[in-house]
């Protein structure tokens, strides 16, 4: 133990991989261990696992720790590890072993026990992690009701990091419930994060970038995510940036930068990481796929099946509508459990999940109908499907605004509808929905247009070719980032990219060369 100190200086300057290498070490040969140091280097191996994205060795470690812990009598140490092993639980996709070590978290506190100061703060934060777990749930009564006790406890102990946590996870539920600052609170509270920004700081993010995505902020998305993920690599936290380029590989699939998202998926997915953040990634891979080529390898099935892990709403709505998405295009039938949670899922925070998969179901079974949905989606099921593909226009959903049009009976509407999807190359929906509008008599539907190759010719993605039309139409960097809903240093790198790949200095040789190849007229 007599490196303890060099170890935790690695952990507190962001190099966990560093750290954790360091604790291993110390573990192996650091000599005999009293039983409390044994523990708490345990203890702290599996802290650094969990924030490098090694979630079966942290919860091995802390297994051990918890035992040692157990056979020592000591309260507050044993609370902290079962909370421990709630988070890992929860992030590895075992809701009910998260529960279940978040309830123990505080019964091991007997009353006497909670009048040491430690054991006190123990109980503060297994109640905080009660309330959160709550909060995934969308049970934000029960969230309250916890955090209340949390507080309470903050205050009588003087934690500041306890403190934090409660206000982080307030703000995370004034955020799902649609409160008017509680984004700008946890915003305000992120902006005090130390430099080494702790898991709890940095778990804020997570959650906010995700809801961000969620809630259809998606220009806040690009900017938060772009300070964000940044943080995690600068940090050093893999376990965090893994679930965040899920919710960025999903705000790029909703803007109809599919490439991207596909990148994004691949990366998360070609790696061993938790299985909290996989979901997005398959639902992508998997979404993308059936748009394009009529069915997906699995991916859906397996987005499903991890959704069920957890069995939270937020998980499981959007499973279930892009499994009956699959079914529309591939002429299923919608599942009985799809209509249960859509009638079983509460409101708030849950608008446009439930809004999305009613509108799925909708196009299954035209009895559908939901309350509780998110605008555009309300505008779809009352049947003014112009309106509603204007406003998934207006938040920059393109595949959403496209089906609206072409589900609104009306032939030019549906024509530009099909040409977005053209446009989008979802070449097997496009097929489907024409086979649909000319069997419904509809004979001036246009037919495929055939794929340019000319921007593959140089290289551009689809997201690059539309921010080199805005260049040229004169918009600025910062005007592009508002047309499409992206951070302004995002379009930054995407302008770089483009000058590259054209082999010119500025954007007026930009715009000349791009002509001279026709990828613009």
């Amino acid at each position: 133990m007599r490196q303890e100190t060099r170890h935790a200086t690695a952990a507190r300057s962001g190099a966990h991989r560093q750290a954790a290498e360091f604790y291993r070490i110390a573990m192996e040969s650091g000599g005999e261990l009293t039983a409390g140091a044994e523990a708490e280097l345990l203890e702290l191996i599996a802290a650094e696992y969990y924030l490098t994205d090694q979630l079966a060795a942290a919860i091995e470690a802390c297994r051990r720790a918890l035992q040692v812990r157990e056979n020592m009598g000591a309260r507050a140490e044993l609370s902290a590890d079962h909370h421990a092993l709630a988070v890992y639980d929860w992030y590895n996709a075992d809701r009910r072993g998260a529960d279940t070590h978040a309830a123990q978290a505080v019964t091991v506190i007997d009353p006497d026990a909670a009048a040491d100061p430690s054991a006190l703060v123990s109980l503060g934060h297994a109640f905080a992690m009660q309330a959160y777990l709550a909060m995934q749930s969308t049970d934000l009564p029960h969230a309250n009701s916890m955090l209340e006790h949390a507080r309470d406890i903050a205050a009588t102990a003087g934690d500041a990091g306890l403190s934090v946590r409660v206000a982080i996870i307030e703000g995370i539920c004034a955020v799902i419930a649609g409160k008017d600052g509680g984004r700008d609170a946890v915003m305000s509270i992120m902006a005090s994060a130390p430099r080494h920004l702790d898991e709890i700081y940095s778990s804020g993010y997570s959650n906010l970038t995700y809801l961000d995505v969620e809630q259809r902020r998606l220009a806040d998305a690009s900017d938060l995510l772009g300070v964000s993920l940044a943080m995690t690599w600068e940090r050093d936290l893999p376990i965090c940036r893994v679930w965040q380029l899920g919710a960025r590989g999903r705000l790029a699939m909703m803007t109809g930068d599919w490439e991207e998202a596909l990148t994004d998926a691949a990366t998360v997915l070609n790696g061993p990481t938790a299985p909290l953040a996989r979901t997005w990634p398959h639902l992508i891979c998997g979404l993308i796929l059936l748009r394009r080529n009529g069915d997906d390898p699995g991916h859906l099935t397996q987005a499903w099946a991890l959704a069920g892990s957890y069995g939270e709403p937020f998980r499981v709505l959007p499973a279930a509508a892009a499994l009956a998405e699959h079914a529309w295009l591939t002429g299923g039938t919608a599942r009985p459990e799809w209509r249960r949670l859509l009638d079983d899922a509460p409101g708030p925070g849950l608008e446009w999940a439930r809004g999305e998969l009613a509108m799925w179901l909708r196009r299954l079974d035209p009895t559908v109908d939901a309350t509780d949905v998110a605008a555009p989606y309300r505008l779809y099921l009352n049947g003014d499907f112009a309106a509603a593909a204007a406003e998934f226009g207006r938040i920059g959903t393109p595949y959403d605004a496209a089906l609206a049009l072409t589900d609104s009976g009306d032939e030019r509407l549906a024509g530009r509808g099909v040409d977005m999807l053209d446009r989008l190359d979802a070449a097997a929906v496009a097929g489907r929905v024409r086979l649909s509008l000319r069997a419904a008599g509809m004979t001036g539907i246009p037919a495929r247009r055939r794929r340019t190759t000319l921007s593959n010719a140089v290289g551009l993605t689809s997201r690059q070719a539309k921010v080199l039309t805005l260049m040229d139409a004169g918009l600025t960097n910062v005007e592009i980032a508002e047309r499409l809903f992206l951070s302004t240093r995002t379009v930054d790198h995407h302008v770089s990219a483009i000058l590259g790949r054209l082999g010119v200095d500025n954007r007026r040789e930009a715009s000349r060369r791009a002509r001279a190849l026709g990828i613009i007229s």
